[in-house]
Formats: structure tokens, sequence, C-alpha cells
């Protein structure tokens, strides 16, 4: 199975532009992730008959993405995923403050988590796949350190 990577534009986010990558195998899988929240768009699959669908729901436009409230429709959730209760926790006693998004808790990062940021992205050298990195600086939505984050999507044959 080899496989192809193709740019097309999505769309503007904070004055950049939001690129859809769409990468196809030979047999007919497609998966298209955009670098706004490194989110998975589409992926299609063909059927018994070859007869491709798609089996992620989403939207067909970035509005969409940018507007969902509260859902996280093939995003990267970050830095946390899951509820940290009181938006707050403590590391070598010192206390952390969250942003709070979710009642008296933080879900899946905050008001601006990972599912909420342009994404810098790279074409594999291999052309299987590409490298979303995204760098949360000190202090967004109230986490302490420097994180540098990335994550891969390829299509590989086994």
């Amino acid at each position: 199975m080899s496989a192809k990577v193709i740019e097309s534009s999505f769309g503007i986010f904070e004055g950049k532009p939001v690129t859809k990558y769409t990468i196809s195998s030979s047999d007919g899988l497609q998966v298209s992730i955009i670098n706004y929240g490194a989110t998975i768009t589409n992926i299609l699959m063909p059927d018994k008959e070859g007869i491709p669908g798609d089996i992620v729901l989403g939207f067909e436009n970035l509005e969409g993405y940018i507007n969902a409230s509260g859902v996280y429709m093939g995003s990267i959730c970050g830095r946390y995923a899951n509820r940290i209760a009181n938006g707050k926790f403590s590391i070598n006693n010192t206390a952390y403050q969250l942003s709070k998004n979710d009642g008296n808790n933080m879900l899946h990062g905050g008001f601006k988590g990972f599912d909420k940021v342009y994404w810098n992205a790279s074409i594999l050298p291999e052309k299987d796949g590409v490298v979303f990195s995204y760098l949360s600086k000190d202090g967004e939505e109230g986490f302490p350190g420097n994180l540098s984050v990335s994550v891969t999507y390829r299509l590989i044959n086994e």
C-alpha cells in the first residue's frame, strides 16, 4: 500500500491559513486532518463493495469546528484529557489554579485547549503522513511550564 498526501485550503484562523491534509492509500482509504486542533475531519473507508463512506462525525467547514462548544469532534484534547476537580492541582507544594470551563472544573485543557489552537504541520519525508506540533507556553490556561507536543497521522502498510 503506497500513500500520498494532498494539501488543500480549509479557511483562515487568527490570520493564518488552515490547511486540510488528506492522506490517501492505494486501497481507497483516506484520512483528512486540519491544522486547527490537529483535527481529523474525515475518514473515508471503502465498504465491502468498495464504495467509500465517511466514518467520522464532524463539520463541513472551519466555522463548525471553531464554533463547536463542548464537543471535541476529531480533535486533540489537552493539556489534560478529562476533568480536573475545582480546576486546581499541586506540584511540589506549589498550587496551580487552572481555568474552569466545566462548572467548577477544568475539562480537556480549558477554554482554549489543544482543540482550539493552530498547529504547525509538516508532511513526512515518506509522504505517507503528517506531523502536527504545538508549543503550549507556560501559564496557558493556568498550566505551569512550556510543553512541546506533537502528533503524527500516518497510513502504513502492515
